[in-house]
Protein backbone atom coordinates (compact mmCIF):
# COMPACT_ATOMS: atom_id res chain seq x y z
CA UNK A 1 0.00 0.00 0.00
CA UNK A 2 1.97 2.97 -1.29
CA UNK A 3 -0.04 5.55 0.72
CA UNK A 4 1.73 4.24 3.84
CA UNK A 5 5.12 5.12 2.38
CA UNK A 6 3.87 8.51 1.26
CA UNK A 7 2.75 9.38 4.79
CA UNK A 8 5.95 8.06 6.40
CA UNK A 9 8.07 10.07 3.94
CA UNK A 10 6.57 13.35 5.21
CA UNK A 11 8.99 13.41 8.16
CA UNK A 12 11.74 11.41 9.81
CA UNK A 13 10.17 10.74 13.21
CA UNK A 14 6.80 9.34 12.13
CA UNK A 15 5.84 6.10 13.86
CA UNK A 16 3.48 3.63 12.19
CA UNK A 17 1.40 1.25 14.29
CA UNK A 18 -1.34 -1.25 13.55
CA UNK A 19 -4.56 -2.00 15.38
CA UNK A 20 -7.27 -4.48 14.52
CA UNK A 21 -9.18 -1.80 12.57
CA UNK A 22 -6.63 0.61 11.10
CA UNK A 23 -3.00 1.61 10.60
CA UNK A 24 -2.18 4.76 12.54
CA UNK A 25 0.59 7.31 12.17
CA UNK A 26 1.97 9.21 15.16
CA UNK A 27 4.45 11.95 15.82
CA UNK A 28 5.60 12.76 19.33
CA UNK A 29 3.06 10.29 20.74
CA UNK A 30 0.08 11.89 18.96
CA UNK A 31 -1.87 10.38 16.09
CA UNK A 32 -2.29 12.64 13.07
CA UNK A 33 -3.29 10.24 10.26
CA UNK A 34 -4.74 6.78 9.62
CA UNK A 35 -5.57 4.24 6.95
CA UNK A 36 -8.61 2.04 7.51
CA UNK A 37 -8.98 -0.91 5.17
CA UNK A 38 -12.22 -2.35 3.80
CA UNK A 39 -12.86 -5.30 1.51
CA UNK A 40 -12.56 -3.36 -1.76
CA UNK A 41 -11.41 0.06 -0.62
CA UNK A 42 -9.68 1.97 2.14
CA UNK A 43 -10.11 5.28 3.94
CA UNK A 44 -7.23 7.74 4.15
CA UNK A 45 -7.78 10.08 7.08
CA UNK A 46 -6.32 13.08 8.85
CA UNK A 47 -6.78 14.51 12.31
CA UNK A 48 -7.38 18.25 11.88
CA UNK A 49 -4.99 19.78 14.43
CA UNK A 50 -4.58 23.50 15.05
CA UNK A 51 -1.26 25.29 15.61
CA UNK A 52 -1.63 24.81 19.39
CA UNK A 53 -1.86 21.02 18.98
CA UNK A 54 -5.60 20.71 19.66
CA UNK A 55 -7.62 18.20 17.66
CA UNK A 56 -10.46 20.10 16.01
CA UNK A 57 -11.97 17.48 13.71
CA UNK A 58 -11.30 14.45 11.52
CA UNK A 59 -11.51 14.12 7.74
CA UNK A 60 -11.08 11.19 5.38
CA UNK A 61 -11.50 10.13 1.79
CA UNK A 62 -12.47 6.70 0.53
CA UNK A 63 -10.08 5.28 -2.08
CA UNK A 64 -11.81 2.67 -4.23
CA UNK A 65 -10.01 2.45 -7.56
CA UNK A 66 -6.83 4.45 -6.93
CA UNK A 67 -7.85 7.23 -9.32
CA UNK A 68 -9.29 9.49 -6.62
CA UNK A 69 -7.61 12.84 -6.00
CA UNK A 70 -6.41 12.59 -2.41
CA UNK A 71 -4.06 15.60 -2.53
CA UNK A 72 -6.32 17.69 -0.27
CA UNK A 73 -6.30 15.10 2.52
CA UNK A 74 -2.50 14.70 2.16
CA UNK A 75 -2.11 18.45 2.69
CA UNK A 76 -4.23 18.16 5.84
CA UNK A 77 -2.05 15.28 7.04
CA UNK A 78 1.08 17.37 6.46
CA UNK A 79 -0.46 20.35 8.23
CA UNK A 80 -1.41 18.20 11.25
CA UNK A 81 2.15 16.84 11.39
CA UNK A 82 3.59 20.36 11.26
CA UNK A 83 1.18 21.60 13.92
CA UNK A 84 2.39 18.84 16.24
CA UNK A 85 5.93 20.18 15.83
CA UNK A 86 7.13 17.95 13.01
CA UNK A 87 9.59 19.15 10.40
CA UNK A 88 8.64 18.29 6.82
CA UNK A 89 11.22 16.55 4.66
CA UNK A 90 12.40 18.55 1.65
CA UNK A 91 10.59 16.45 -0.98
CA UNK A 92 7.20 16.49 0.80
Amino acid sequence: MYKRQEIKSIGDEIKEYATQNYIGFKFSGRQFAWIETHRKSFDLGANIIDDKGHVLDYESIRIEDGKEDYSEIMEKIKEAYKNLGGKLNEES
